[in-house]
């Protein structure tokens, strides 16, 4: 991600920290970053769906880059040595789940957002993602924002990293 911002997690790159809201998600510097599944326990081969919302709650209109998604492959940024995924898969917490979709090519695009506006995406992870082992996975989403010297006024800088989202698979 060429212009994604490298800053220390959850703070901006003026010091701001994020807050978890209990209603939307983590919020910082205007943008709130919010990633849900329908539940949190499925049976083995049941279809996972993964939705992410991000708010505007700020009073001008924003740009964000926009989120490949958890469908599209691992988007990542290294920073000192620390390989930060815009998505991934962990089964108990700490075993990589493998991406199992096709090579996809990097676009870097902005998505508009108007004050006060949202916009939600849904997403089958479970079409490349494998949770055929019973147990817990957690998910882990990034929204990367441009760069600290991107000059453009509605462009949105920092970097959410979204809580955990556990859920549990049985047979």
């Amino acid at each position: 991600m060429g212009n994604a911002i490298s800053s220390a997690l959850l703070v901006s790159a003026i010091g701001t920290v994020a807050a978890v809201t209990a209603a939307r998600g983590v919020e910082l510097n205007g943008l709130e970053f919010a990633v849900t599944t329908e539940k949190t326990a499925y049976r083995v081969g049941e279809p996972i769906r993964l939705t992410v919302t991000w708010t505007n709650a700020g009073r001008g209109k924003l740009n964000i880059p926009a989120w490949r998604g958890p469908i599209n492959g691992p988007a990542t940024l290294v920073e000192e040595n620390e390989t930060i995924y815009e998505f991934a898969v962990y089964f108990e917490g700490k075993e990589w789940v493998d991406f199992r979709g096709g090579p996809t090519c990097p676009v870097l695009v902005g998505l508009d957002l108007e004050s006060q506006k949202s916009v939600t995406r849904s997403y089958d992870i479970s079409d490349v993602y494998s949770f055929a082992r019973p147990g817990r996975y957690v998910l882990r989403a990034v929204q990367f924002g441009w760069s600290p010297d991107d000059k453009l006024v509605t462009h949105w800088r920092g970097r959410i990293v979204h809580p955990d989202v556990e859920i549990r698979i049985q047979e």
